[in-house]
């Protein structure tokens, strides 16, 4: 399995960890990746794949430069032939199944004008996307299978890539119904007063891992500086550190110091869902919408603000 993060902290990469936890004794593992949380390191090999974390462009450029250099070495070293090769996307040039989430091709040529991702940050996403829709047709027409977690994914592929269409497979990402409803000894009330929220507020949720354009961060705020109401308050669940910056600068600016939240991306954001009255995640481009459909297993409606 070829991934640069395969960490509970990544979308994609929280499917890889489902994906070898639940197959990791039927079979032999080995992920090459920048990044691994291994949960079987008796059971599954990780061999580190040199990369700088940012930003993503770079970090696209330089895993596919590396990746094959590690993955000779370990066939010239311990003479390791695998079976199956899995690529996330268009992370590596060779492979025979690759495990899709987007489309680039389609993004960049239906959304991107109207998400307005401006300035350095903006630019290099751009950078990262067209990287990556320049590759796509070269992997997709190599691999023997595409499997990818929507329909709607599915339909872009193949009006993207014809070519491809009897390759793609549909497979619906995991939603964990158990471990997100509330337990019962989760005491609501008290961790939103540990975030300083009172019974009267309106809590809303807004969980990404960055891309706040896309996942539309901007109209939130514009409804809650258009509603003006001190009850609605917001917290934002994930990004880093610049990024979280830059916004909270820009909420604070707008008048919204007082209502939104931000908090860097959590391992478990279960408490925070089963805090709040409502998911909001107005995007302009999902593929397979798993904070809402984790939102919907903890309980909470999906606000989406006209």
């Amino acid at each position: 399995m070829f991934d640069y993060l395969v960490t509970s902290d990544n979308a994609i990469g929280k499917c890889d960890l489902a994906i070898l936890s639940a197959l990791c004794d039927e079979h032999d593992f080995t992920v090459f990746s920048s990044r691994f949380e291994n949960p079987r390191p008796d059971r599954i090999r990780w061999v580190r794949v040199p990369a700088p974390p940012r930003p993503m462009v770079l970090l696209y450029v330089i895993f596919h430069l590396t990746a094959p250099l590690c993955y000779a070495w370990q066939f010239l070293r311990y003479r390791v032939r695998f079976d199956v090769v899995q690529v996330i996307e268009s992370n590596l040039l060779f492979g025979d199944i690759a495990y899709s989430h987007f489309c680039h091709r389609a993004f960049l040529d239906r959304h991107w004008k109207g998400i307005g991702a401006g300035g350095l940050r903006g630019a290099l996403r751009w950078l990262d996307h067209q990287s990556r829709k320049l590759l796509e047709p070269w992997v997709y027409r190599r691999v023997t299978r595409i499997v990818v977690p929507s329909h709607g994914l599915c339909r872009e592929l193949r009006s993207a890539y014809p070519g491809a269409s009897a390759k793609i497979r549909v497979l619906a990402n995991p939603v964990d119904l158990d471990s997100l409803r509330p337990p019962a000894q989760f005491y609501r009330c008290a961790f939103r007063e540990s975030l300083g929220w009172t019974s009267d507020d309106v809590v809303l949720v807004f969980v990404a891992l960055g891309h706040y354009e896309r996942k539309g961060l901007p109209l939130l705020f514009e409804a809650l500086r258009a509603l003006n109401d001190s009850r609605l308050k917001m917290v934002v669940v994930g990004g880093s550190q610049n990024g979280i910056a830059a916004y909270r600068e820009r909420a604070n600016k707008g008048g919204l110091n007082g209502n939104v939240k931000f908090l860097q991306t959590q391992k478990d954001i279960r408490p925070y869902l089963w805090a709040a009255d409502a998911l909001t995640l107005p995007s302009h481009y999902e593929v397979f919408p798993l904070a809402v459909l984790e939102a919907a297993a903890a309980g909470l409606p999906y606000w989406l603000p006209s």
